[in-house]
């Protein structure tokens, strides 16, 4: 992969502009309404020539003949976010701040995107699938699992549901899950976790196929004073169901890699 991939940054209206000159108009709007929500046609417009400016002055785009045409690595760049095979995107939410990075997989080609202060996207080069590991611990902060449990009880995700309600005492909370069969220690501990909740995130698998995003795979995450914990889902029939998983490094590292090895 081109090397100028590391710490490349644009903006949100440079990124939107590139995905529509390279043929994803729908893309672009998207990406736009996620941001900044529903803008008025002539600011949108505004926003997008202002963009097409600072991407001809940095030389990312050429005009040839009236004809809008990227150069690379913008090219490049856009044809990855566009043809990759599956993405992984990490989401994480606390008292002080929202962030969120995604990583676009295809084959070994490994891009990383994440949001700068909410108007800039940074890509940067990822060298092998183990390295989306390390750098979801760091992101996560994961410090502070819980080591020597090894049960993985599975539950309805409503339990976790109806656990992170204000009004539910601790103790309910404790005998909720010990009904569905999670160890006392487990349940003592998660509930405290859960009534003193720091931070909480999520982990998805977007699988591209047939121009369709699928999201079907993926695990939750919450982090209290003292401990964090991972939630894998899966379906038992109609019903959403969640697998109890202790938040330790070494743990993330195996659900991240399951989800990277799923067959397409």
């Amino acid at each position: 992969m081109n090397k100028a991939f590391d710490n490349f940054r644009l903006s949100i209206e440079e990124v939107a502009l590139a995905l529509s000159i390279h043929g994803s108009p729908d893309a672009a709007k998207l990406m736009l309404l996620a941001s900044f929500g529903e803008l008025p046609p002539d600011e949108e417009k505004g926003r997008l020539l202002a963009a097409g400016h600072s991407l001809v002055a940095r030389e990312l785009l050429m005009l040839n003949s009236g004809k809008s045409e990227l150069a690379p690595p913008m090219s490049e760049l856009v044809r990855a976010m566009n043809t990759y095979q599956f993405a992984l995107r990490m989401e994480h939410k606390s008292t002080e701040a929202d962030a969120a990075i995604t990583f676009f997989i295809h084959g070994n080609q490994i891009i990383q995107q994440s949001v700068e202060q909410g108007v800039a996207y940074r890509f940067d080069q990822v060298q092998e699938q183990a390295a989306i590991i390390q750098r979801g611990v760091r992101f996560f902060n994961l410090t502070k699992g819980v080591n020597g449990i090894n049960s993985e009880s599975l539950i309805p995700f409503r339990i976790l549901e109806q656990a992170r309600e204000e009004s539910l005492e601790v103790s309910a909370i404790v005998a909720n899950l010990k009904n569905e069969g999670v160890p006392e220690r487990v349940s003592n501990l998660l509930a405290e976790d859960i009534k003193n909740l720091r931070a909480r995130g999520a982990v998805l698998r977007i699988d591209n196929k047939d121009n369709k995003l699928i999201s079907d795979h993926g695990f939750l995450i919450l982090t209290g004073e003292s401990r964090t914990w991972l939630f894998p889902i899966s379906l038992l029939g109609e019903e959403r169901m969640i697998r109890v998983v202790t938040g330790t490094p070494s743990r993330f590292g195996r659900e991240i890699d399951q989800l990277l090895r799923m067959a397409d």
